[in-house]
């Protein structure tokens, strides 16, 4: 009896949540000592009472992103991605992290694929972006810090066409393309 070839979304979904906060634990691992101790940073725990170290790492994940952060400044506000700005090279290491996340979380929904061609595992790994979309959304709103009359965090749009539908879109299409290319390649190899 053939298998239909259908979308794993269930499997996708998962792995989308499980590559997003996957990622911002990482961040949050890597980023908040540096945070934690930056005068701004201790200057507004004084005067509110909030440790704003979370919401910094958050906007640090989105910009891994490319999704810049809104900085209100006098007279309007900027937009900073604090990362790409950062002159130490680790920091630029982070832009790859969501990438192998999802390029994994790719690969998992894609695995075990009843379809055999690649573009149905590209399918399977884009996915991803079910589970992967409305995290993205909820930490844009989360990951914003309110400052007297203005608010900085995530750009909301960019956040949800970059960080939630053309990430994962992208780079679990990719993961589940590259369980196609390694499928057909253990298939041809001489036993």
């Amino acid at each position: 009896m053939a298998q239909k070839n259908t979308i794993p979304v269930v499997r996708g979904a998962l792995a989308g949540v499980a590559a997003y906060l996957f990622g911002y634990l990482v961040t949050y691992l890597l980023a908040a000592p540096r945070l934690d101790d930056l005068f701004a940073v201790q200057a507004f725990e004084f005067f509110t009472g909030e440790n704003p170290v979370w919401k910094l790492t958050g906007w640090l994940f989105y910009n891994e992103h490319f999704v810049s952060t809104i900085v209100p400044r006098l007279a309007g506000s900027d937009m900073v991605n604090f990362l790409a700005e950062s002159d130490d090279g680790s920091a630029t290491l982070l832009f790859f992290l969501p990438v192998i996340l999802l390029v994994v979380a790719g690969a998992i929904a894609a695995r075990g694929q009843s379809g055999t061609g690649t573009s149905q595992h590209a399918k399977a790994g884009a996915s991803v972006v079910i589970g992967y979309v409305l995290p993205a959304l909820v930490g844009a709103q989360l990951f914003r810090l309110e400052l007297e009359n203005s608010t900085a965090g995530p750009d909301f749009v960019t956040a949800l066409l970059v960080a939630g539908l053309l990430y994962p879109l992208l780079f679990g299409a990719l993961g589940g393309s590259l369980v196609s290319f390694y499928s057909s390649r253990q298939t041809s190899s001489p036993q």
